[in-house]
């Protein structure tokens, strides 16, 4: 068995196009249990393509196939492209080894746009005569009655969900002889249909101002967008500003021609339609997951000053404020801002205790609750220090591990770690903890 480990293992590094960790070679040589290691690795174009293949093979529905298909056109993840969802399969072919004391960060890149679902809706003759008016006779738009007067009322029937881009396909007369195609992208935000300002439609001027894609008005899988529209933004808007945004809408032949979208952002210098994200993998076991914990050590001034404000305002315990050092040490909790940890020294907790909290405990049964108050101290600084967490990224519980010092008995210094989970927009529910760091 073992030995057909190892013959599956140099077998996945002949066909990976990321290749493991050397250390991990080398343990496997030296014939070292476990198989484990915790490193980082970096997405290559070849890596997206075999992403790619990956997905379409596990493919359910011709959305996912999609999906897998837009990965490598993009060559980034994005909301419904899911990093969480996609990367695992090509880490369980390519570390096939690696055992569940492992971890991989990835980087790779993510896509500035911010909507998840781009619908294409092209006006029949049924929809200008539902519209009525002067439209219904024309099957058009007129030159005074002009699409952006109704289309937010056509699309009063369509689904609101938040991140949908509507992309709608019409005509109007541009005098009385000569009709005109257009398209209009509309969101649903505030409760009415809007066409936002920075949302950019290729024309077939703009094709043809990039040389080879205005050959047929698109780009393909020879002309690639990304090639192209750095350098289309930065003529179109010489006089962009940092963080400027813009969503552009064009058209991309691969087999068949279809609508799709792209954001760029203005980085002061250059346009780009991605920002590069790192996200943690662990292996459980069973499988590659995507683990979006947040590990954080409290080592600032202003990471206990949070707990020390909080007693300072609360006036059931504010009474544990340091006599003398009120303004950055309190020992209800324990935390100074000016040592950057929690005291633990039983001698003076016990001598700063106006609610008798530690009266008739032992030793041991009072370090306990100390340790315990500050459990509860992790909470409050979580509170402060993440207000806007979300309980979840791409469906997965996002949990927070904090790890803070300790100044204790015989002024032994110990790391202790702390986790709680998030369970709403700025809200948390402690885990388990305290565990010494060794």
């Amino acid at each position: 068995m073992k030995k057909y480990i190892i013959f599956s293992f140099i077998i996945g590094l002949m066909f990976s196009a990321c290749n493991p960790n050397k250390d991990i070679y080398d343990a496997i040589k030296a014939d070292e249990k476990p198989y484990h290691d915790n490193f980082n690795i970096e997405l290559t174009n070849t890596d997206y393509n075999s992403i790619k293949k990956l997905a379409l093979e596990s493919a359910q529905n011709s959305e996912d196939s999609t999906i897998a298909k837009n990965l490598d056109i993009y060559k980034s993840f994005s909301v419904i492209r899911s990093a969480a969802r996609l990367i695992p399969a090509f880490l369980s072919k390519n570390y096939i080894a690696l055992d569940s004391a492992s971890a991989i960060k990835v980087k790779y890149h993510y896509s500035n746009n911010e909507y998840d679902s781009l619908v294409v809706k092209t006006l029949a003759d049924a929809d200008y005569i539902a519209i009525g008016g002067v439209v219904a006779d024309s099957l058009a738009f007129t030159y005074n009655e002009l699409p952006g007067t109704y289309l937010p009322a056509y699309l009063a029937g369509s689904d609101t969900t938040s991140g949908y881009l509507y992309y709608v396909n019409c005509a109007y007369w541009k005098n009385d002889t000569t009709l005109i195609d257009t398209s209009i992208v509309y969101t649903f935000e505030d409760g009415a249909w809007i066409n936002k300002n920075n949302f950019y439609i290729l024309t077939d001027e703009d094709y043809e101002s990039m040389g080879a894609p205005g050959a047929h008005h698109n780009f393909s899988d020879s002309d690639k967008p990304e090639h192209y529209l750095p350098i289309f933004l930065h003529n179109k808007f010489p006089y962009a500003f940092k963080k400027d945004l813009f969503y552009v809408f064009y058209k991309y032949y691969s087999g068949v021609t279809k609508t799709l979208a792209d954001a760029y952002v203005f980085d002061g210098t250059e346009w780009s339609n991605t920002t590069d994200k790192i996200s943690p993998f662990i292996n459980n076991g069973t499988e590659w997951v995507f683990d979006p914990t947040v590990h954080y050590t409290m080592s600032t001034t202003e990471d206990y000053q949070i707990i020390v404000d909080y007693v300072a305002n609360n006036p059931a315990i504010s009474d544990y404020l340091d006599p003398v050092y009120g303004d950055n040490t309190e020992y209800y909790y324990g935390a100074s801002s000016h040592y950057k940890n929690f005291y633990l020294k039983l001698y003076k907790r016990r001598q700063y205790d106006p609610l008798n909290l530690l009266k008739g405990l032992s030793d041991d049964e009072a370090t306990e609750a100390l340790l315990n108050r500050i459990n509860e101290a992790i909470g409050i600084f979580l509170e402060a220090k993440y207000p806007n967490s979300e309980p979840f990224i791409n469906s997965v519980q996002v949990n927070y591990a904090i790890t803070y010092n300790t100044y204790g008995e015989n002024s032994v210094r110990n790391q202790y770690t702390v986790t709680y989970k998030c369970v709403s927009v700025g809200q948390f529910e402690y885990v388990s903890g305290p565990k010494l760091v060794e």
